[in-house]
């Protein structure tokens, strides 16, 4: 697999950066966590996820934002399953909502309560996938960007 590129982040200013480590080379995602308030005015509270590296061993990064607040939900990846597609909205505190499909035409989300301004990372159907994420973290996810890739 080719070099990962970012892309993004969507959403505020605000909050701390997050990121995996530089010496740490993303291969493909094994989980997502997202916690979030689906209700009127809700939001992403918290986000965390594992991938692999080039070495083969999982990763666990996160929790950005809050481990406690809203519902939260685990989107584990079978076998030759991949993210490519990841899009939701943003306003001016941050990620308000979130979506993820994937290769296999599977729909995890939206989580969260959609408002604002709408992002999508679109990866041609077995062309590309996301491999992680990055971006800024508060008392919630305040933005997130994708690390992305061509497919081998």
């Amino acid at each position: 697999m080719s070099s990962a590129v970012k892309v993004g982040p969507w959403g505020a200013n605000g909050g701390t950066p997050r990121d995996i480590s530089k010496s740490s080379k993303p291969r493909r995602l094994e989980s997502i966590t997202v916690r979030s308030t689906d209700s009127f005015g809700g939001r992403i509270n918290g986000f965390s996820f594992v991938y692999v590296d080039e070495k083969g061993q999982s990763i666990p990064v996160g929790t950005w934002g809050s481990c406690t607040k809203g519902q939260a939900d685990t989107i584990t990846m079978g076998q030759g399953e991949y993210v490519n597609l990841v899009s939701g909205t943003a306003d001016e505190i941050g990620v308000t909502s979130l979506r993820f499909v994937t290769n296999t035409g599977v729909e995890y989300g939206t989580y969260g309560y959609p408002s604002g301004t709408a992002f999508s990372v679109p990866l041609q159907q077995g062309n590309g996938d996301a491999l992680s994420f990055f971006g800024r973290s508060g008392d919630s996810l305040v933005a997130l960007g994708t690390y992305v890739a061509p497919r081998a």
